[in-house]
This record gives C-alpha cells, sequence and structure tokens, in this order.
C-alpha cells in the first residue's frame, strides 16, 4: 500500500533525472495514470496528453510528434505490459521515461529493457 500511494515520487526522480522542471512540457498518453500525471506536476511541468491507438491502447505515435512544442522535454509513453513503438519516438530526440507497470518480462525486438533510457518499475 505504502508504495502504491508513493508511485508518484518515482516519477519525479526519471524526470528530474532527465532535467525537466518548472515549465516544461511531458508529453503523455490519455489513458495514463493518476501518479504519473502527478509527478510531473510535482517537478513543476504540465502533462500534455495525447490520443492512444484504439486496437491497441498505446500513445498514437503521430499525435505524439504533433504534440511537440519548444517546451516539450520528455515523453512517458503508458506501457499496459506491453512496449509503444519506440524507435519513432527515440527519434525525436526528447528523452522517454518509460512507464513499465505491469512490464515485467517485456520484450521489446526480442530484447529486454534497454537501461540508457530512464526506466521505471
Amino acid at each position: 500500500m505504502w508504495l502504491d500511494a508513493h508511485r508518484h515520487r518515482r516519477h519525479c526522480i526519471g524526470l528530474a533525472s532527465s532535467g525537466v522542471g518548472l515549465g516544461d512540457e511531458v508529453i503523455v498518453p490519455t489513458n495514463t495514470c493518476v501518479p504519473t500525471a502527478t509527478g510531473i506536476r510535482m517537478v513543476g511541468a504540465r502533462p500534455v496528453p495525447v490520443d492512444i491507438y484504439p486496437d491497441t491502447l498505446m500513445m498514437d505515435i503521430s499525435q505524439t510528434k504533433r504534440a511537440v512544442s519548444a517546451k516539450t522535454k520528455a515523453i512517458i509513453p503508458f506501457i499496459y505490459g506491453a512496449p509503444v513503438d519506440l524507435n519513432p519516438l527515440l527519434a525525436l530526440n526528447i528523452p522517454i521515461v518509460e512507464d513499465c507497470a505491469q512490464a515485467h518480462g517485456c520484450l521489446y525486438h526480442a530484447q529486454g529493457w534497454n537501461f540508457r533510457r530512464s526506466v521505471l518499475f
């Protein structure tokens, strides 16, 4: 129960380590959880919701690209136990903070998680 009540803190750590702060924007899918948005607000940034693909419930990549602005400092794709297509997001050269809740044992292109990015379990 304690970990669940303080889940937003892991987002704060991931965002702060990516340089996100006051006045910045963080792109999230519309179906993200409350601790994600809370963590973004706690570092002084603003969540920018983008739509999802209805068949996969994953972040819509074209919507994400359109939401990018000069204030965008990070993207948090929500995973639901399956990874969003990270390659187009990585091509944007914006830090990715992966919320890997429910994604233990998940593979991306037949490999485990790539810890060059901020990965939160």
